[in-house]
């Protein structure tokens, strides 16, 4: 992969936002892409599968920053954080979670429709060529469909819940099985990557989208 030509070494990625989550180890010849397992919990999946390749030092980490479950997204990122600062001098990006979903497709426009609960719907539209072309959002079914009929789709890729297969029978299409390929990681951060655009490890966020429940409640206690 060019970037990691540009990088002259290897790249990990990683994002377990779903289940199952996805790892790869890119090397200027080589691209080694794996789904994790479907069992156990997203930290113990993670770590397990990642530790064949942490004996040699990464030129750069790209983690899938959500939306997606809390927990999942919150183990990724403090995972990435943790390597990026244990290493020492890794440059670590944070994308879209969704992003790779759409990415992971090949070609585009692809529109992300994924059930958020309460009611609400995760969607993005990305494309290889295109990038970002609607941003990551949240929103109620009805409003998740009137936003994605800005774009002509090549597709729809969902959880498999009912409000986004809804969804993208409304765009009129077939509903498309997520199945997540980590390599689309490193093309979503290609750019940032050539222009030496990196995150802070201290202080790289999940894109949760939405407040945990926890704070939420502390926000609602507040406002008594």
């Amino acid at each position: 992969m060019a970037v990691a030509s540009l990088m002259n070494g290897s790249i990990l990625a990683f994002d377990t936002s779903v289940t199952p989550g996805c790892a790869a180890l890119v090397t200027p010849t080589s691209v080694n892409s794996h789904r994790l397992p479907m069992q156990g919990q997203p930290s113990e999946a993670l770590m397990v599968h990642l530790q064949s390749w942490l004996h040699e030092k990464p030129k750069a980490i790209v983690v899938g920053i959500g939306p997606g479950s809390f927990t999942g997204v919150r183990v990724a990122v403090a995972t990435a954080k943790g390597l990026a600062l244990g290493y020492g001098d890794v440059p670590i990006v944070g994308v879209s979670s969704l992003g790779l979903q759409c990415l992971s497709m090949g070609g585009g426009p692809w529109a992300a429709a994924f059930d958020a609960r309460r009611d609400e719907v995760f969607s993005a539209v990305y494309s290889m060529t295109g990038g970002t072309l609607l941003a990551d959002e949240i929103d109620s079914p009805d409003a998740t469909i009137t936003r994605l009929r800005q774009i002509c789709l090549d597709g729809v890729v969902t959880d498999g819940s009912d409000v986004a297969n809804r969804i993208a029978h409304e765009q009129h299409c077939e509903p498309r099985a997520f199945a997540p390929d980590a390599a689309a990681l490193i093309v979503l951060a290609a750019q940032r990557i050539e222009l030496g655009n990196f995150d802070d490890p201290m202080t790289l966020l999940p894109q949760y989208l939405r407040a945990p429940i926890a704070e939420r409640e502390l926000n609602r206690q507040g406002d008594i």
